[in-house]
């Protein structure tokens, strides 16, 4: 069942269109992520979601309700901002409890509804502390707390993790993550973080200029990607121009190299495409006997080595034209600049936009 459905949403400022037609089934219990770089429309999309904005056209439908021109406070969500926007003189418990007080609830509720919140966000004994006295992932989670203690059937996320360091991030989305599976709550956030979206999300919703690219579930978005933006902005890819042969299956790039492509889900007519690779998808090696049969293998030198800690950015340049970028994990014998190579990789690899 869908707890929000989004039909043919627009919304414009002046001239520019923000939202672009936009149409979205999120279902109940679903964690869903709007992701895109900046200015690609996803605050604009969640702001009319919570009633911030008005749209020009289009329907908003949450819980079975038509809630297009409702304000935030007549609907079913509760909005997480990204500065978080708690009350310095309030202390953990009162900043929990402000909108229940609000809403001028009997105390023993209040107090009631504010010790199990507590409890789920991990902030038990912490509910007389000052909000300057928090770390920024305990900050977060009261602001998390305050929004899922009014009980919504929608929680709003506006990059909720953009103020944390990169370690603290990493914590927090996994706590945000495990407390909303917990609650079993609807939930939309905004990022522009791939990381956070694929860690996170049960699905996400790629968007560019005002519309929504592609909507799939983080192993779909990453491995089968529509387009060449999707391709391009969720993680790292090599692009080549190709010329696709349907029959025999492989593609003859630039330089005249000829490579199969097995794993192409659709079926695609003959002529020129992107062909995209994954860098980690590509290994090395130092002569030919160590690759695999079936394996697609060219032969290039390396050109510029890039330690990373845990894996080395390598690329190889195979031809005046054809310039791959690979990470390799863990290598016991690291190549050095110059060095020749064989680079290969398994035909089921490699898609064609």
């Amino acid at each position: 069942m869908s707890m929000v459905e989004i039909s043919d949403l627009c919304k414009s400022f002046a001239t520019v269109r923000a939202v672009d037609h936009v149409s979205l089934q999120i279902e109940d219990g679903e964690m869903l992520c709007l992701l895109g770089p900046s200015g690609c429309g996803k605050t604009t999309l969640l702001r009319l979601l919570s009633g911030f904005l008005v749209p020009d056209a289009g329907k908003i439908i949450m819980d079975g309700r038509d809630v297009t021109r409702q304000p935030p406070e007549r609907r079913p969500t509760s909005l997480v901002f990204q500065s978080y926007a708690l009350f310095p003189h309030l202390n953990v418990f009162e900043n929990i409890a402000f909108g229940l007080r609000i809403r001028k609830l009997p105390s023993e509720e209040i107090r009631s509804r504010v010790r199990d919140m507590l409890q789920i966000v991990d902030l038990e004994g912490l509910e007389n502390r000052a909000i300057r006295q928090l770390s920024g992932g305990q900050q977060q989670r009261v602001a998390l707390g305050r929004a899922l203690v009014m009980e919504p059937k929608v929680l709003l996320l506006d990059e909720p993790l953009s103020n944390l360091d990169a370690k603290l991030r990493v914590e927090t989305r996994s706590q945000i993550r495990s407390i909303q599976k917990r609650v079993g709550i609807t939930s939309i956030f905004v990022t522009h973080d791939q990381e956070e979206a694929l860690t996170m999300a049960d699905r996400i919703a790629v968007m560019n200029a005002g519309i929504i690219e592609q909507v799939d579930t983080p192993r779909g978005i990453y491995h089968h990607p529509v387009n060449r933006f999707v391709a391009d902005f969720i993680g790292k890819s090599n692009f080549f121009v190709a010329r696709y042969d349907p029959v025999k299956r492989c593609c003859t790039l630039e330089d005249g190299n000829i490579v199969l492509i097995q794993g192409q889900k659709s079926e695609l007519e003959a002529g020129d495409y992107s062909l995209g690779l994954r860098p980690e998808y590509l290994k090395l090696a130092d002569n030919d006997d160590q690759i695999p049969s079936g394996h697609n293998v060219l032969k290039g030198t390396v050109e510029e080595v890039i330690f990373l800690g845990e894996m080395t950015d390598y690329q190889v340049r195979v031809s005046d034209s054809i310039v791959f970028k690979t990470l390799v994990y863990g290598q016991s014998k690291p190549y050095q600049k110059g060095d020749e190579v064989f680079i290969h990789w398994d035909k089921q690899y490699g898609i064609l936009l």
